[in-house]
């Protein structure tokens, strides 16, 4: 017959598993020093206690509490730092949750949790659990209360000297300094303030520069600091890479006096460029670039940003190293005649055109596009967490995204904006059918037929029609920048004829501005027959700066050559606004 398994209490190879509240103070004392003795950082001690506890984490408030879960909870609170100036440091629970937390708020931790950790506290020798104990009584506010912070700050200054985890003994050294600090016991802040700093030089070392960089950032404008600041961060900063370097740079600013800033913003934007420059892909260095420039302009120095942005320019005529992903839109042989014809019927030059005009809009239905958008993000975990940024052709950043309703706009955009470009051919198509299936007309016909229609004003029907003129002649550049004016002239006449305010007084500091298309938009689909689809697509071809963005890239000079579907996609967007009525 087969032997039956030990039991839990014969087993040989570790304590007995299962629940343990029999245990007295001591046998929890001796337990905590124990497992303080196997671990190498405080949370493995946690894992190590509850393990050999074979309690659960969290219990309810109401429970009984034993030696053993007083000691659970003891362990459990976290040292925290006010960031509200003061950096008091505090043991605060680890799950909070509607004004409630687990362990409980220290203020409430009740007189039997008190109990025990005070005799815990005369009971066990590790330091690291003693400091724990001790900073436990002095927060609750047991007397004598200054004896349990001074017996805290010195078992967290020898626990910080010993054998356990950098990050640990960081915390416990900062925490020392912050309570010797608050109880204006200078002899013990000037140690506690000399440990800090060896944990953050032993952290460098070690090959430990992310906890160094915090020590930096937590001593950074503290005050009472028995060492120059600036001494640190100079031993630290030429073993620093990128970001960290920056981060000490901050701490740096922080700490320095007003007349001392301007000599460690030039030391800092130095470190940036040398960074930037060593990254050997354009993409990367325009990007580093681009954040220093960011700096630059925080620091004031007006020599400073132009050096930067001069470097940032030079950098974006370097060809980064991107995958091209260039798209094609392939019809059937037949396709793009057939469907340009449906599309402008065979009424005559004059209705052909209205036909043309009222086609669209070409970035589709607008909610559509919405619920499309939001499944496509909805299966990526990044795109809410990271911010986007837009690069012009000279692959310098042109329009950045940071929020998440930034981003989420930007892709709706992005989106939008590929469906004007796969409808662009087919409108281009059609429009150079109107002129090939009517023959040209003069420019006083044409602009006379124009003339009739209810958005557009004299000057503008006679300048599209020459538009289209020129475009059925194939001088697509001329179309285009004839074109290009008449929307936000357009815009402005429909607005106005409907008695809606948009007069702006003139200011010095805006000499010769007009309200834009951005701000006419929404007043002129209030207005007129615009719908929510067509407001979209105007949104997209000329305001938003991630879509077409058409005007601009025209009025600054970056457009190049006209393409004849770019043409015609622009006199869609004037001769639609030619059909439009009140509402």
């Amino acid at each position: 017959m087969a032997e039956s398994a030990p039991s839990d209490a014969e087993r040989e190879d570790g304590p007995p598993l299962g629940p343990r509240p029999d245990l007295d103070d001591s046998e929890v004392a001796a337990m905590l020093d124990e497992c303080a003795g196997e671990r190498a950082s405080w949370v493995q001690l946690t894992w190590l206690l509850s393990e050999r506890a074979a309690v659960p984490m969290m219990r309810d408030e109401s429970e009984t509490v034993t030696a053993l879960g007083a000691a659970l909870d003891a362990v459990y609170y976290k040292v925290t730092f006010d960031e509200d100036g003061s950096r008091r440091v505090q043991l605060r629970p680890a799950n909070e949750a509607a004004g409630s937390g687990w362990p409980p708020h220290v203020v409430r931790a009740g007189d039997e949790r008190l109990r025990v950790w005070g005799v815990l506290a005369q009971a066990v020798n590790d330091d690291a659990v003693l400091a724990r104990l001790r900073h436990l009584l002095f927060q609750a506010k047991v007397q004598p209360i200054r004896d349990h912070a001074i017996a805290a700050v010195d078992a967290y200054v020898r626990a910080a000297q010993g054998e356990w985890e950098a990050s640990d003994s960081l915390t416990w050294a900062y925490a020392a300094f912050r309570l010797a600090s608050a109880m204006r016991d200078k002899v013990r802040a000037e140690a506690a303030g000399f440990c800090v700093r060896d944990v953050i030089e032993r952290s460098m070392r070690e090959g430990k520069p992310g906890i160094a960089t915090r020590g930096a950032r937590l001593l950074a404008g503290s005050r009472g600091l028995p060492f120059a600041f600036m001494d640190l961060a100079d031993r630290l900063l030429p073993d620093l890479d990128g970001a960290l370097a920056d981060q000490v740079y901050a701490a740096a600013l922080r700490d320095a006096k007003p007349g001392d800033r301007a000599d460690l913003w030039r030391s800092r934007i130095r470190r940036g460029l040398l960074d930037a420059h060593a990254s050997s892909d354009a993409l990367v260095r325009t990007s580093k670039l681009s954040r220093v420039l960011h700096l630059a302009d925080r620091s004031g120095i007006a020599e400073l940003r132009r050096d930067v942005a001069a470097q940032l320019q030079r950098a974006g005529q370097q060809r980064p190293q991107m995958m091209d992903m260039s798209t094609v839109t392939r019809w059937e042989p037949g396709q793009l005649d057939s469907e340009a014809d449906e599309m402008i019927g065979d009424d005559g030059l004059g209705q052909g055109l209205a036909r043309w005009a009222r086609t669209g809009p070409c970035t589709g239905n607008a909610a559509a596009n919405r619920r499309m958008t939001e499944d496509l993000l909805a299966g990526s975990m990044l795109w809410a967490l990271l911010p986007k940024q837009v690069l012009d052709e000279n692959h310098l950043p042109r329009f950045s995204a940071p929020t998440e309703d930034e981003r989420f706009e930007m892709e709706l955009v992005e989106n939008e904006a590929r469906s004007v470009a796969m409808a662009q051919p087919l409108l281009a198509t059609a429009l150079e059918r109107v002129g090939a299936r009517y023959g040209l007309p003069n420019l006083s016909s044409l602009y006379g037929f124009l003339r009739t229609w209810p958005g557009l004003d004299d000057a503008s029907a006679y300048m599209t029609a020459s538009a289209l003129l020129r475009f059925w002649t194939r001088d697509y550049d001329g179309a285009f920048y004839l074109a290009t004016p008449l929307v936000e002239r357009t815009f402005r006449y429909l607005v106005v004829s409907a008695d809606e305010g948009v007069y702006q007084l003139q200011k010095n500091q805006r000499p010769g501005q007009f309200p834009g298309v951005a701000a006419l938009l929404d007043p002129l689909a209030r207005l007129y027959d615009l719908d929510e689809d067509w407001r979209r697509y105007y949104y997209v071809a000329v305001v938003h700066p991630t879509g077409l963005n058409l005007r601009n890239l025209a009025a600054h000079g970056l457009m190049g050559v006209v393409h004849r579907d770019v043409a015609a996609l622009m006199l869609h967007l004037v001769l639609h606004l030619g059909t439009l009525r009140l509402r």
